[in-house]
């Protein structure tokens, strides 16, 4: 039996397993799908609908800022979810990361950086939220996602709130 960890897909009531073996097994109208992972998602925002964004396309490259932003299915708002807990963005290939490894607690930005450090290990948990693995603290959209478009994302004590609400979702066909 493999073990496996739940993430949340397109409705809340809907789960996928994510195997050991990097699968993910999602129940959809009764039939089971297989993604492999690495493949290409979209990470939704359960409050607003909207997209996690690379902010200007990424193209600062390293300390470029994350946001919400309205889905549009550009590569900003492209991710891959790797095995060993990294998300990297399409549009540049750089990861999801806790700036200063997330030193700052509360309110700490959320930013883009070659992968590879500690401060990029996320958990995508039961209840939807996306926890840092350094530091425990949740993806929050500031202001509780409220702005829309252009809301930066931070860290923030988990607390189950709508700001840390989040739904994974395939991209593509």
């Amino acid at each position: 039996m493999q073990k496996s960890t739940l993430i949340p897909l397109i409705q809340p009531t809907k789960w996928a397993a994510l195997t050991v073996s990097g699968f993910w097994l999602a129940s959809c109208a009764g039939l089971a799908q297989a993604q492999n992972l690495g493949d290409v998602v979209l990470i939704l925002h359960d409050k607003t609908n909207a997209c996690l964004d690379a902010k200007d396309f990424g193209r600062y490259g390293n300390g470029n800022p994350v946001q919400l932003w309205k889905c549009n299915g550009g590569v900003a708002q492209k991710w891959k979810i790797r095995r060993n807990g990294l998300i990297s963005n399409e549009a540049n290939n750089l990861c999801l990361d806790a700036k200063d490894f997330g030193r700052y607690g509360n309110g700490n930005p959320v930013q883009l950086w070659q992968c590879g450090g500690d401060a990029q290990r996320w958990q995508v948990r039961r209840n939807g939220s996306v926890t840092n693995a350094a530091t425990g603290l949740c993806l929050d959209a500031k202001d509780s996602g409220t702005m829309g478009s252009g809301n930066p994302m931070q860290l923030w004590q988990c607390n189950g709130g709508t700001a840390q609400e989040w739904r994974i979702v395939p991209f593509g066909p």
